[in-house]
């Protein structure tokens, strides 16, 4: 497993349902979509300069992006 995510993760029983606030979604979407076009262009990279080797980044910027675009919003609490 990766040192980030082991870093990231809590002691914690994590909640079984994902939730985050609308306005925080589309901060998400907007930063996701960031990501990939600065990798896209080469500004931004990771392990290793090269848009080939950027690729799986990218596409799996692009995919959350959508996907998180696309989800349905429920009322918040």
């Amino acid at each position: 497993m990766s040192k980030i995510v082991d870093a990231l993760k809590c002691n914690e029983t994590p909640p079984e349902d994902f939730w985050i606030a609308d306005h925080e979604r589309k901060t998400l979407i907007e930063m996701l979509t960031f990501i990939a076009g600065a990798s896209q262009t080469g500004r931004v990279y990771f392990n290793q300069k090269g848009v080939e080797h950027q690729r799986s980044y990218i596409d799996l910027c692009r995919t959350l992006a959508v996907r998180f675009a696309n989800m349905p919003v429920k009322e918040e609490q």
